[in-house]
């Protein structure tokens, strides 16, 4: 199975959102292909009555169950509500201050809830200058999977390396970059998860359009991609996906 996450961020207004949404229904996919729309919070209820059989998720879930968390959403209201994917940690919430015992926290209550997490892992420009790529992309694995303990070895997840880099930047990671970190991520998972380590996807994030996608999609290393930009414009999306369904 090969995936693309179209997480649209804060981008688009609703009836841009409710255009890809409509979009994303009308794709006619090979099985072997899984699309999520990933709307901003207050789209999702309009999203989702147009998406049809396709799923969706959340950009971001509380630490929390319920209870006095302002301006969060709870995973078990997104659960019920038929959310099946949430994005956890992603770039942008690490730089507005979330930590990786934070996320640690999001990536547990997700699985609890029954969502299949994203977790987003990835090093900045810095970091991969001082030659701590690995070192900072292994630490933020292991805190997800010391507070999720238990719960990976029944529940389903996902991780998706997005170098800060590369995100939004139009600089893309080299394929020879993301093939070395995806396979020290598996060796990673497999260590921490054992079976649910080896068989969990990992998705490659950063700059993604549809010009670079097929060499990403090419590496057996990669499930899939986490599309940021290019999803919210109605025929890049449809390229992303075309190219995605052409893969053997």
């Amino acid at each position: 199975m090969k995936y693309l996450f179209a997480n649209w961020k804060m981008y688009l207004k609703e009836k841009d959102a409710l255009a890809l949404a409509k979009l994303l229904r009308g794709m006619k996919l090979s099985k072997k292909v899984t699309a999520v729309a990933m709307p901003s919070t207050l789209h999702v209820s309009a999203v989702k009555r147009l998406l049809g059989k396709v799923p969706f998720g959340l950009q971001d879930v509380g630490a929390v169950e319920y209870g006095a968390a302002t301006g969060e959403s709870s995973a078990f209201e997104a659960k019920r509500f038929g959310a099946k994917y949430c994005l956890v940690g992603h770039s942008e919430r690490r730089k507005a201050g979330e930590n990786d015992l934070l996320i640690g926290r999001k990536f547990a209550t997700a699985l609890k809830a029954g969502l299949v997490p994203v977790l987003c892992v990835g090093e900045t420009h810095d970091e991969r200058a001082a030659g701590r790529a690995i070192e900072v992309v292994l630490e933020q694995i292991e805190a997800a999977v010391k507070e999720a303990n238990h719960l990976l070895e029944t529940k389903k997840f996902i991780v998706a390396y997005e170098p800060v880099w590369a995100i939004g930047t139009g600089v893309a990671c080299m394929p020879k970059d993301v093939a070395e970190m995806h396979l020290i991520i598996r060796k990673e998972l497999s260590m921490l998860v054992g079976e649910k380590g080896q068989a969990a996807p990992i998705l490659y994030g950063g700059s993604v359009d549809p010009q670079n996608v097929a060499e990403y999609l090419a590496l057996p290393v990669v499930d899939g991609v986490l599309v940021g930009g290019a999803s919210t414009k109605s025929l890049e999306l449809k390229a992303l996906l075309k190219i995605l369904c052409s893969q053997p």
